[in-house]
């Protein structure tokens, strides 16, 4: 029997998630005094309100999770959380339409790379930052996320874990949340080399951050509209191509290095 209430629950938790992501291009769009700011505060609270009155109207229901559970949350926290991300597309000057806002977001959460905008240049620095925002939380983030924070609440998160990840529990000998620590510091790793190795190719670290979220979610959204193309650099495509190979392979073959097993994955 699906328990409504602790799905409500967890959906709670990756909209807060959600709502706390949407400051950091609050942020950037305050400090550069750019037009998107007034949209940004708006997009962030409606979705923190929203998330936190799931968590706080649901916190005191036994968290016991079944499987029928953990696919009515994959099913739903989807498309509410494409919904929710689409708001600051929705609210920008540059977007012609709602649906517009509902296929860029949808693109950057699947990581898919497709884009409505002709010239990603006229674009704030907060959307740019929000769209690669998006697919890096697409690419792992949220998952990480949800498995991290779920144990504490006494919920079976790997569950959900194995429903976007074809690995079995038992293969990786970790619990829920060990796995959560794990690839959550590889991911954050690779995101940071790729930062500074872009950094250091000559990109600026606007852009160098852009592209760094993005490359390791494999998504290919940009800051430009001819992406890497418009630097011309041999150095700055070399870092792009090998940190999107490495981000294509299982990440938990990380995890078997890090175990010194190399074969556990094959």
């Amino acid at each position: 029997m699906i328990n409504l209430r602790i799905v409500l629950f967890f959906i709670g938790i990756l909209i807060s998630s959600l709502g706390i992501a949407m400051t950091l291009p609050l942020l950037i769009e305050i400090k550069n005094s750019e037009i998107n700011a007034t949209n940004f505060l708006i997009s962030t609270l409606l979705t923190l309100f929203f998330g936190i009155s799931l968590i706080l109207a649901f916190k005191k229901e036994e968290k016991k999770i079944n499987v029928k559970d953990t696919i009515l949350i994959t099913t739903l926290s989807w498309p509410i959380m494409i919904i929710l991300s689409s708001l600051p597309f929705y609210l920008d000057i540059n977007c012609e339409n709602y649906i517009d806002a509902i296929f860029e977001a949808t693109s950057g959460l699947t990581t898919t790379g497709a884009t409505v905008y002709k010239e990603v240049e006229n674009l704030s620095s907060g959307i740019l930052i929000w769209r690669a925002l998006l697919q890096w939380l697409g690419g792992l983030g949220i998952i990480v996320f949800a498995i991290a924070i779920i144990p504490i609440f006494n919920i079976g998160g790997i569950k959900l874990f194995t429903q976007d990840w074809s690995e079995k529990p038992k293969d990786l000998h970790y619990r829920p949340k060990e796995i959560a620590k794990l690839l959550g510091s590889i991911y954050i790793s690779f995101t940071l080399i790729i930062l500074i190795l872009l950094c250091i190719s000559g990109l600026n670290f606007f852009d160098a951050f852009s592209h760094a979220l993005t490359t390791i979610a494999t998504g290919g959204f940009s800051t430009k509209s001819s992406s890497i193309g418009y630097y011309n650099n041999f150095f700055t495509e070399l870092i792009i191509i090998f940190g999107m190979l490495a981000a294509s392979l299982p990440f938990t073959l990380y995890i078997s290095c890090f175990r010194k097993n190399f074969t556990s994955p094959f």
